[in-house]
């Protein structure tokens, strides 16, 4: 898969932000990738390569995770813009106008609720004329709910927010992941007989805070492991990590990228009156894991 502002092959393209790329999302791109292979073009996604500025709308997932998951999709290009005060400015029609004179758009699908240009006044109906008129075919996706609910990135993070990875799990179509290099902590899981890896979390929507019961990948090999993701009240620091025990021998992670993925929620942080205490809840939480 590869990374074009500009391509000169025709192409079917998904428009979306796709922060999540949620079973919603997953429909969408798949029927562009099904639609290119039947009329023998290129599939292609159009997403933002930067996260939207306010905090409240940080993506459940990076531009780098997006990307590595379009790939799995078996997605032949992603075409990456800024999301900046140029991109807000654009009307719908120049929007329209500034992709169909970039690529051979042979094909547009999105979702019923897709919004674009400046204040969100473009929809569906004025795409579909815009599409129409130079004829190119369209898709427009109706909601899909699972469980009564449509699916969406709200309701995903709903679900991180209450820590249930297991229904988060289910409306990614797999489970949420934290994906980092790991870097060098303070040493105290290492002094306590349970040393960790540590991701420095990055700008991404992260769950409630707590124990989760996870998979690690490490140079393509799966590890059962227990993470960690909040503050340490024990040792009184309120700084926010992501801090994994692996089980098994792996040793030289530093530097390494890893993949952390959340299957379960275990329990809340706690502030305990000693590292002794700590040390022994640790082991518990581990037997999670046989």
């Amino acid at each position: 898969m590869k990374e074009l502002l500009s391509i000169t092959k025709p192409i079917a393209l998904a428009l979306g932000y796709f922060d999540c790329v949620h079973y919603a999302h997953r429909k969408i791109i798949s029927g562009v990738v099904d639609v290119a292979r039947k009329s023998n073009i290129k599939s292609a996604v159009f997403t933002f390569s930067n996260d939207l500025p306010s905090k409240a709308s940080l993506p459940i997932y990076s531009f780098a995770d997006r990307k590595k998951l379009f790939s799995e999709l078996e997605v032949d290009y992603v075409i990456p813009y800024r999301f900046d005060e140029n991109f807000k400015g654009m009307t719908p029609t120049a929007f329209l106008q500034m992709l169909f004179s970039t690529f051979d758009i042979r094909h547009i699908a999105c979702g019923a609720d897709y919004r674009f240009g400046m204040d969100g006044v473009g929809d569906t109906g004025f795409l579909k004329e815009f599409v129409s008129n130079l004829g190119a075919g369209i898709t427009v996706h109706n909601p899909i709910k699972l469980s009564g609910a449509v699916v969406s990135s709200s309701l995903v993070k709903d679900a991180l927010t209450a820590g249930d990875v297991v229904k988060a799990g289910s409306l990614l179509c797999c489970p949420y992941f934290i994906e980092g290099r790991v870097t060098r902590g303070r040493g105290r899981g290492e002094a306590l007989g349970y040393p960790t890896a540590n991701i420095k979390p990055v700008d991404k929507f992260l769950p409630r805070f707590g124990v989760y019961k996870s998979r690690t990948t490490i140079d393509g090999k799966v590890f059962a492991s227990i993470t960690s993701i909040g503050n340490k009240p024990t040792f009184s620091d309120e700084s926010t990590t992501v801090e994994t025990f692996i089980k098994g021998n792996v040793f030289n992670l530093y530097a390494k990228n890893i993949k952390v993925e959340l299957l379960k929620y275990i329990r809340e942080i706690v502030k305990f009156d000693s590292a002794a205490q700590l040390k022994e809840q640790i082991k518990k939480d581990i037997s999670y894991l046989k």
